[in-house]
């Protein structure tokens, strides 16, 4: 549950928990932004939304039960820190400055599910593919030109909107798949006919012109 979070301290036993989310209010001096959620003594989410946050917290690794991870519209350019968050399952880092080179800081935490990246930077998501437990990903309204040919062992659901993405490729290689969106992207006219058939149409036609 989210309220003050002054008053939830009291909500927090581990010591050094509490002291890291005090330092935390002191750095953003009482943001409207900051706010987390605690469950069974530990914090289990944090939120730091519209702060001016320009890098991920060091104390970020002093949760250790920390799974939900929300920092979208801050200035982030670079992912130091994010790999101390080895229990995060969701992470919202969307409306930031993220390019391509900082997703290497990311490939460490098997333990994602859920990882929405929009509104930022990115020309490319290879990096990505690493991340096998990863199920839900939004990269919409990013710069990314190509769909890399990555082995996403359970991603069931991508979104590409609004990329200049200008051709349907490798997507044959995302087997679990089961949703994509890709509104308003670079796509000739029959490949765009081609997404409204639905997930298997795009992988039989994707998988067609890998062979040929």
């Amino acid at each position: 549950m989210f309220f003050n979070p002054k008053l939830k301290l009291k909500l927090i036993k581990d010591v050094n928990e509490r002291r890291s989310i005090q330092s935390i209010m002191n750095i953003l001096d009482n943001s409207f932004g900051f706010n987390y959620s605690v469950s069974n003594g530990h914090v289990i989410e944090i939120q730091l939304i519209s702060v001016g946050l320009a890098l991920i917290p060091r104390q970020f690794g002093n949760f250790p039960h920390l799974n939900k991870i929300q920092v979208p519209s801050n200035r982030i350019k670079k992912l130091r820190n994010i790999e101390r968050c080895q229990n995060a399952t969701i992470i919202n880092l969307s409306g930031n400055q993220l390019k391509s080179s900082a997703l290497e800081q990311m490939i460490s935490l098997t333990k994602l599910i859920s990882l929405n990246l929009s509104e930022n930077q990115l020309e490319s998501y290879y990096e990505l593919g690493l991340l096998k437990n990863l199920e839900f990903l939004d990269l919409s309204y990013n710069n990314i030109t190509k769909i890399p040919d990555c082995a996403f062992s359970h991603l069931k659901s991508l979104n590409l909107s609004n990329n200049p993405i200008f051709e349907l490729e490798n997507l044959h290689r995302y087997e679990s798949l089961v949703q994509i969106r890709m509104d308003n992207c670079n796509l000739p006219t029959k490949e765009i006919d081609i997404l409204e058939e639905g997930i298997e149409a795009i992988k039989d036609y994707c998988r067609d012109k890998a062979l040929n």
